[in-house]
């Protein structure tokens, strides 16, 4: 139930549903100061949202600084790389794997696999979304490293988990199997860090974090001020999303 309610929350929060929704209840309602407020509104939330410049200097001001690579100096044993969505498949073109804008979590550790300073991955995610369409994108992932050359001996895979707080369960299982008590690597995108960090030590998982996936940008284009990006709707509505699941994490005990 709670799955499904973070899920329908999630369509709730969204900027994007705000401003289209407003504009069109600009239809419904006859009066006319009612009408010019809602499409006012749409407009003030496509402007405010849409904004480039905003955006961007709200993701400097939350991201965790990184850990360089060059810091590390005894390797980990283990790397967790947390899913959230970044690999999946299309059945119309079956030797492909596809990834999304979060690649960034598994090439990131794949450099440290590569540097000596990560041992073996651990990748977590099952099937997150509503959908049973939905694939498990761990098996897609540890796939494409095994087609890159990768020793299945060194990639472990949990499928299990739904969402941040299950992905802590069950590598707090695999570790425990294994019976280690060394400090992990967690991997996951810099503006999920905090929630995951969380979940992950409430399980008495020891660790370091390594924050990936950035979306500040050091430099901004002229126009990127003043011309609304329609992407920067959607990374509102991520940003909101991970706002309100530490808040009901919080609230539930997870963290």
């Amino acid at each position: 139930m709670f799955h499904l309610f973070s899920k329908i929350l999630s369509l709730v929060i969204s900027p994007y549903n705000w401003i289209v929704v407003s504009f069109l209840l600009s239809f419904v309602f006859k009066k006319q100061r009612v009408k010019f407020v809602l499409r006012i509104g749409a407009l003030i939330g496509f402007l405010i949202f849409g904004n480039r410049a905003l955006i961007n200097q709200v993701y400097k001001s939350i991201e965790p600084a990184p850990l360089m690579q060059a810091s590390i100096q005894v390797p980990y044993a283990y790397a967790v790389v947390l899913g959230g969505g970044l690999a999946h498949s299309n059945h119309n073109f079956p030797d492909r794997i596809f990834f999304n804008d979060h690649i960034n979590r598994l090439t990131e550790c794949m450099e440290l696999v590569q540097s000596g300073r990560v041992n073996k991955v651990i990748l977590s995610g099952g099937v997150g979304g509503l959908s049973r369409f939905r694939d498990i994108e761990t098996d897609h992932m540890k796939t494409f490293l095994v087609e890159n050359n990768w020793p299945d001996s060194t990639i472990l895979v949990e499928a299990n988990s739904r969402n941040t707080y299950e992905n802590a369960l069950e590598v707090k299982k695999i570790l425990d199997s294994l019976h280690c008590t060394l400090k992990i690597l967690l991997i996951t995108s810099a503006v999920h860090m905090s929630r995951a960090e969380g979940c992950f030590r409430k399980q008495g998982i020891p660790l370091d974090t390594y924050p990936a996936d950035y979306q500040q940008k050091d430099k901004l284009e002229y126009l990127e001020y003043i011309n609304p990006d329609t992407k920067a709707l959607g990374e509102w509505q991520a940003l909101i999303h991970e706002w309100v699941g530490s808040l009901v994490y919080k609230w539930k005990g997870y963290l």
